[in-house]
C-alpha cells in the first residue's frame, strides 16, 4: 500500500474490490471450528505447491483468528467475502451475489476495511512467496534429472534458461539462437569479455521493509527445510511452529515505511542487498558458470582470473 494519509481507508477499500472483483479463489473454510485454514487451493498444478500453500495459509489464519480484539470479526468478513465472490464467479448467484457484494464492502468501517484488506494482502503474499519456492524446487529436479542422464547416450538436455542450457543451444545451432552455430572459441571469448553492471539505487517506490523482507526470507528457508524427505515427526512439527511464529511477526510487523528515509538508511539497505543477496548468490553463479564450461566438450577450462561478467555501481553514497 502507498503511504499517503488522505483517503488511505478508501484506497485500501478499492483495492480489496478490485481483488474480489476479479473472482479470486480464495480458500474454503477459513472459519473452521478445529484448524482455521485461509486456503486449500485445490486447482493448483503441483501438490508440493498446493500443500506450501495450504500450510501458510492454516499459520496465517490461526494467527489471524488469534488477533486480540478484531481478530474473529476480520475473519468472519474476510470469509462472507470470499463466499460471495466465489459464488458470483460461479454464477450461482449472478449479478444478486454481486450486490450482496458491494453492500457487506460499503458497509466496513475504515478499521475493518484495513484489517480485512492486510489479511488478503498477507496471503496473497505467502501464496506468491510459496509458488517462488516452489518454482526454484521445480528448477532443482529438472537439474537433477539431467544430471541423472548424463551418463545415458539419450540424456536429457539441460534446461534452456541455464548457463550449460544455453552453451548447448549455441553450439548445436538450437532454439531461439537461430540455425547458425557458434564455435566453443566464440562462446568461451563472449562469457570472458561480456560484463553485466547491477547499479544499486534506493528506488523511490520501494515499499518493502527490510523487517518484511527478511521475515519472508526465513519463511523461505523453513520450506525449504520441510522439504527434506528425512524428517522426523518432532522435527517437521518444530519447523511448523517456527513458520507460524515467522507468519505471526510479519502479520503485527507495519508494512508500511512512517518516516522519510534519510540517506544514511538508503546506504544501509544497499549494503544490506549485498550482505543478505549478492554476496553469496553473484561468487556461486559465477562458480556455476566455471563448472559448465569445464564440462563442455571443446571448452573444458573456466573464466580467466581478470573475467568479470558481473560488477556493481552505486547512485547512492556508501
Amino acid at each position: 500500500f502507498e503511504r499517503r494519509k488522505p483517503g488511505y481507508s478508501e484506497r485500501v477499500g478499492m483495492l480489496r474490490l478490485g481483488l474480489l472483483a476479479r473472482g479470486l479463489k480464495l480458500p474454503r473454510g477459513l472459519i473452521a471450528h478445529h484448524t482455521p485454514a485461509f486456503c486449500s487451493f485445490g486447482s493448483l498444478p503441483h501438490e508440493e505447491l498446493r500443500s506450501d500453500v495450504k500450510l501458510l495459509g492454516k499459520a496465517l489464519g490461526s494467527v489471524i483468528r488469534a488477533t486480540p480484539g478484531s481478530g474473529e470479526d476480520t475473519f468472519r468478513t474476510v470469509e462472507a467475502l470470499r463466499s460471495l465472490a466465489k459464488d458470483w464467479r460461479g454464477s450461482e448467484g449472478g449479478d444478486e451475489k454481486l450486490r450482496e457484494l458491494i453492500a457487506l464492502s460499503s458497509s466496513l468501517d475504515p478499521k475493518s476495511i484495513r484489517e480485512v484488506s492486510r489479511a488478503f494482502a498477507h496471503f496473497l503474499a505467502l501464496a506468491n512467496a510459496a509458488e517462488s519456492h516452489h518454482r526454484i524446487r521445480r528448477l532443482r529436479e529438472r537439474q537433477l534429472e539431467v544430471e541423472a542422464g548424463s551418463g545415458n547416450s539419450g540424456g536429457q538436455p539441460a534446461a534452456l534458461n541455464s548457463v550449460k542450457g544455453s552453451v548447448q543451444a549455441l553450439l548445436a545451432g538450437q532454439g531461439k539462437f537461430g540455425a547458425v552455430a557458434a564455435s566453443p572459441e566464440e562462446i568461451f571469448e563472449a562469457l570472458s569479455t561480456q560484463c553485466v553492471e547491477i547499479v544499486l539505487t534506493a528506488h523511490p517506490t520501494e515499499v518493502n521493509r527490510r523487517a518484511v523482507i527478511r521475515k519472508h526470507r526465513r519463511i523461505d528457508e523453513i520450506l525449504t527445510s520441510l522439504d527434506r524427505p528425512n524428517l522426523l515427526a518432532w522435527e517437521r512439527k518444530e519447523q511448523e511452529d517456527a513458520l507460524t511464529r515467522q507468519v505471526e511477526a510479519l502479520w503485527f510487523t507495519d508494512e508500511i515505511r512512517r518516516d522519510k528515509p534519510t540517506p544514511v538508511k538508503e546506504a544501509t539497505q544497499g549494503l544490506d542487498i549485498l550482505e543478505s543477496s549478492l554476496w553469496q548468490s553473484v561468487p556461486a553463479y559465477l562458480r556455476r558458470v566455471d563448472a559448465d564450461l569445464l564440462e563442455t566438450p571443446g571448452i573444458g577450462k573456466r573464466l580467466p582470473p581478470d573475467a568479470a561478467p558481473v560488477k556493481f555501481s552505486s547512485w547512492m553514497v556508501i
